[in-house]
């Protein structure tokens, strides 16, 4: 499984971005995303994949695997069945997983506005829907 999904990294790697901090910045102001987010999108993307549009995050306890700039977990918002037939996958974006592994992020940006909005009504803060910006609210500032 791990192999396969290294593997996929590697052949998507073709269609795929790095984006600089700046460069991302600009690209999510021209797509929408309110000016007052930018810098937590910009902070939870780098955190999550580093800026690569083609990250597959490791495998998840419980079976998922995170894909694309901002992670997006196949258990709950995309389908990936093309390469795991045998799992089942409530797919709420409608997308394949692998469509968050390209160098357009606009479809992406759809999706985690989904998962945004979803964990803004759960929690209180859509960003909580990351481990990457969970991890980031344990992390001290310095004064």
């Amino acid at each position: 499984m791990l192999a396969s999904v290294g593997l996929l990294a590697v052949l998507n790697a073709g269609h795929a971005k790095v984006f600089g901090r700046c460069e991302l910045a600009r690209k999510l102001k021209a797509l929408g995303i309110p000016k007052y987010q930018i810098a937590d999108w910009v902070c939870l993307a780098y955190h999550e994949s580093r800026y690569n549009t083609a990250a597959v995050g490791r495998l998840n306890r419980d079976g998922s695997v995170d894909h694309g700039l901002f992670q997006i977990s196949d258990i709950y918002w995309c389908d990936w069945k093309s390469n795991e037939p045998h799992r089942r996958y409530k797919n709420v974006c409608r997308k394949n997983c692998n469509s968050f592994r390209d160098n357009n992020i606009a479809d992406d940006l759809i999706c985690v506005r989904k998962i945004y909005m979803e964990h803004q009504r759960l929690q209180g803060n859509g960003f909580l829907a990351w481990y990457g910006f969970q991890t980031l609210l344990a992390i001290p500032h310095p004064k």
